[in-house]
């Protein structure tokens, strides 16, 4: 129960992150779609 957790907080930082950064590289790169 507690490593479900873990491995799901695990996850969703990760997908946290590749969100971020994507948001980040679009506001940086304003002229590509």
């Amino acid at each position: 129960m507690l490593l479900k957790k873990k491995l799901l907080k695990i996850t969703f930082d990760q997908n946290l992150e590749l969100i971020l950064g994507a948001q980040q590289k679009i506001v940086s790169n304003p002229q590509v779609d």
